[in-house]
């Protein structure tokens, strides 16, 4: 049989066969008369075979019923027409017809099939189509009865089975296998797309990462732990200043360049970090540099794990050069000690709330707060006052914008509520949204200074008011000197009545206390020594004794205490006593009440004065020992501003004022290097300190000064000294003290040559050198002064005698011309007895002629 039969047509061979050899059999039998021959015999085996083989057919027919039957895919069975010849369970259910319904008719047109099989009826017969398509397999849309449609894959096979036809045919539902494969298909969609964003993300995650580093500056490392090798890039090398091939890639590279005081305790970071008994690698160390320097770096790492999350396998990081941030944060600590320790006041705060953010220590300690109180809860108004701050906000902070400093003087309001003149610097900085975050000041406390600026000025005022005084007091004693000079020339040489004599007297008199002005003004100037001696403080007391007595108001109680075996100091007694009567009165008309005591003290002692003191001329204090004078009152005492005031000239508490007061004792003070320090509250009384600097025991040749009291010359005098004496060229720009001078030379025997300054006593002296035996000389002159008239003179003649005049003091009048020359003076306004005294001591002799 043909391996290609049917089921079908393997039953019809088999049953065919079976009738024949059953025919065949009986037919031999009827032959041979019943007998079984051996081709008997072999064709009841062969019919046994063909029992058994049907046998076993049926049982095949029957298993493949069953599997039709049963099977998850529809089966059904075709004849040559493909009208349908069997319908199996599953058919009924996959395409709603039941097995009745379908039977019989044609398969396309029940199912209403497409694709491949819907051209079978349009072209050729079904029989002619199957015989290409069995054995295939077709994905076709089926329809449901109801109408809906449904994928479905169906195999043709031409078996020609018993109750099934010609040909069956196999479908099969594929709707959830075609879902599946469109969610499968979509999601290797949603899959390739995730991956190449992700591939995308990735290069460019790495693109990124490579320019941040770039970017950063920073060397990456990847230490091996398995194999000790360990990976530095070139930016790592770089950093070090090599080139990537001079470095290897150990760990002995690292070990070998870094500090090696910070080696070990690297490692044991690492060892730490690797054991987990810290949360991170983060440490700072140095390392050599190729050019020999140490570079600072910032390294940070992490561990990479094994598989199974505990074993670390690799340490990967990065290093930071951060030899510039090092040196930054250096600076940054020493210019923080200096602010912390600078004795200017450092503050800042928030541009917009006015929340002070720092304060160090000087200003801390000025405003009065403790270290462990928070300085974010004052606020910058609370240092000043309410107009002061509101003139910060509004008109000084705006200029400093865009980084731009302000120097300025502020008033800072100190925590006892005082304001403090300071002189300050602001400045803004910080980027805020409309205006900078933060600004600064830094303020230096100008109390001192403005202080001190007073007593400047209060110096300067004094020192101006001196010049004056003293230009005064010039100009006044020329004047002077004329009506005394004349006056007297007028009593000496003129018979005059009684009554003349008695005005002329006047004059004198008059004049004698003008002079006396003239006096405390030149004293008040401080060029007002007249006659400077040693003298005893005590012995100057004592004999004013008397004088003070009447002198002072009814009712005062005067008590002396001296001090035995006082030293000497060198001063004019006139002065001294002005002082201490001046003092003495001031002191007597202060108090008032029962109990009045004016004490006198004297004393000696180091200079120095005590904090409330208030000390003027103190330029003259030294550390040698001072004879003071202490004049105290239990009077109503003064008040700051009276004292501030006391020495200011024509400054008076009294309804009506004396001469110059206190400015005259300063000035009288003074001239003499001594120190005057004042003890007064109101209620208190007043102690006035006078100290003069002691006079060694060793100081010789002191001058003693001019005795301005002694008599003229007589008549009979003048008379003897009568005849050529020589030749005086008077120089002076006053035309009275000049005619004066020339007539008191003149009466003594002297021709005279009369020159209106010291440019003409230079022209008169060229012109006349060989007879001139000497020159008086002034000093204060228009055109030429004195001093440089001197120098002139000196060129024509070096040895010219020369007797200066001049309203100050022969001290300060011989110190301009450093006390080196020879030269005679005579104080203005000069008394006849003194002038001649001087020119008679000068031993004027007439010129000789030269060869």
């Amino acid at each position: 049989m043909s391996e290609h039969l049917s089921h079908s047509e393997l039953q019809l061979e088999l049953d065919a066969a079976q009738e024949t050899i059953g025919a065949l059999r009986r037919r031999l039998a009827s032959l041979e008369g019943g007998h079984k021959t051996p081709f008997v015999q072999q064709l009841t085996i062969y019919q046994q075979r063909i029992e058994e083989e049907m046998a076993r057919l049926k049982v095949s027919q029957d298993w493949s019923r069953a599997l039709v039957e049963n099977a998850m895919d529809a089966i059904v069975g075709l004849d040559d027409k493909g009208n349908i010849t069997h319908w199996n369970p599953r058919a009924v259910k996959m395409f709603g017809w039941s097995k009745g319904e379908a039977m019989g008719r044609n398969l396309l047109r029940l199912l209403r099939l497409v694709h491949e099989l819907s051209e079978i009826l349009e072209t050729k017969t079904f029989a002619q189509h199957f015989g290409a398509m069995a054995g295939q397999s077709f994905e076709i849309l089926g329809q449901h009865k109801s109408g809906h449609g449904f994928p479905i894959e169906c195999v043709m096979l031409a078996m020609g089975m018993p109750g099934y036809g010609a040909y069956v045919v196999l479908f099969r539902d594929i709707s959830d296998r075609k879902k599946a494969e469109a969610i499968l298909k979509q999601s290797n969609a949603e899959l390739e797309r995730l991956v190449a964003e992700r591939t995308k993300e990735m290069h460019l995650s790495e693109e990124r990462f490579s320019l941040a580093m770039r970017g950063a500056n920073d060397g990456l490392w990847d230490w091996d732990l398995q194999t000790n090798h360990v990976y530095y890039s070139p930016r790592w090398k770089q950093m070090l200043g090599y080139e990537e091939h001079e470095l290897g890639d150990t760990l002995d590279t690292w070990k070998q360049l870094v500090h090696p005081d910070e080696k070990d305790v690297v490692l044991r970071h690492v060892q730490e970090y690797m054991t987990g008994k810290s949360l991170a690698f983060d440490t700072e160390f140095r390392m050599l540099h190729k050019s020999g320097r140490w570079v600072d770096v910032l390294s940070r790492g992490f561990m990479v794990f094994a598989e199974d999350k505990r074993t670390p396998i690799r340490l990967v990081g990065t290093h930071v050069d951060i030899t510039e941030r090092k040196r930054v944060e250096n600076e940054m600590r020493r210019l923080a000690n200096i602010v912390e320790s600078t004795s200017d006041f450092v503050a800042v705060a928030k541009l917009a709330t006015g929340q002070v953010e720092y304060l160090n220590k000087a200003a801390r300690e000025k405003f009065g707060i403790l270290p462990q109180v928070n300085v974010q809860d004052f606020k910058f108004s609370d240092f000043h006052s309410g107009e002061e701050a509101q003139r910060i906000v509004t008109s000084l902070l705006p200029q400093t914008y865009g980084g731009n400093a302000l120097e300025v003087e502020l008033m800072l309001r100190h925590f006892d509520g005082m304001d403090m003149p300071t002189s300050s610097v602001l400045m803004s900085f910080g980027e805020g949204q409309d205006a900078p975050e933060y600004f600064a000041l830094v303020a230096r406390d100008l109390s001192r200074e403005k202080e001190l600026q007073k007593q400047v000025e209060h110096v300067d005022r004094l020192e101006s008011l001196g010049v004056l005084a003293g230009g005064i007091a010039h100009d006044f004693n020329n004047i002077l000197g004329a009506i005394m000079g004349n006056a007297e020339l007028l009593r000496r040489n003129h018979h005059l009545d009684e009554s003349a004599t008695t005005y002329v007297q006047r004059i004198e008199e008059s004049s004698e206390r003008a002079a006396d002005l003239c006096s405390q003004m030149l004293a008040y100037s401080g060029k007002g020594k007249f006659i400077i001696e040693p003298v005893n403080l005590n012995h100057i007391v004592e004999d004013m004794l008397s004088l003070l007595e009447v002198s002072i108001s009814k009712g005062v109680e005067l008590n002396l205490a001296l001090e035995p075996m006082l030293p000497d100091i060198l001063g004019d007694v006139t002065q001294i006593r002005q002082v201490i009567m001046n003092l003495a009165i001031n002191a007597s008309e202060a108090m008032s009440g029962a109990r009045k005591v004016l004490s006198i003290q004297t004393c000696i002692k180091i200079c120095e004065a005590s904090s409330s003191d208030v000390v003027v001329a103190q330029e003259n204090m030294g550390k040698e020992p001072y004879v003071y004078l202490v004049v105290r009152d239990t009077g109503c005492g003064m008040d700051e501003e009276v004292k501030r005031k006391l020495f200011d000239p024509f400054f008076t508490t009294k309804f009506t004022g004396r001469g110059l007061g206190m400015s005259a004792v300063l000035g009288i003070v003074n001239g003499h290097h001594g120190v005057i320090a004042l003890q007064s509250e109101v209620g208190q009384g007043s102690a006035f300190h006078i100290g003069f600097p002691a006079l060694k025991s060793e100081t010789a040749n002191i001058n003693r000064g001019q005795d301005m009291r002694s008599e003229p010359m007589s008549q009979q005098a003048l008379a003897d000294n009568a005849g050529y004496l020589g030749t005086v060229l008077v120089i002076d720009d006053e035309d009275m003290i000049r005619e004066i001078a020339a007539s008191l030379l003149s009466d003594m025997g002297y021709k005279v040559l009369k020159a209106v300054d010291g440019q003409d006593g230079v022209h008169q002296f060229a012109e006349h050198a060989d007879e001139i035996s000497a020159v008086l000389l002034d000093l204060t002159m228009p055109v030429m002064d004195g001093l440089e008239c001197y120098g002139e003179l000196k060129l024509i003649n070096p040895d010219v005698k020369v007797i200066l005049t001049s309203g100050y003091s022969e001290e300060d009048a011989l110190a301009m011309f450093g006390h080196k020359e020879k030269l005679g003076f005579i104080k203005k306004p000069f008394r006849v007895a003194q002038f001649q005294k001087v020119v008679i001591e000068s031993e004027i002799r007439p010129s000789l002629p030269k060869p």
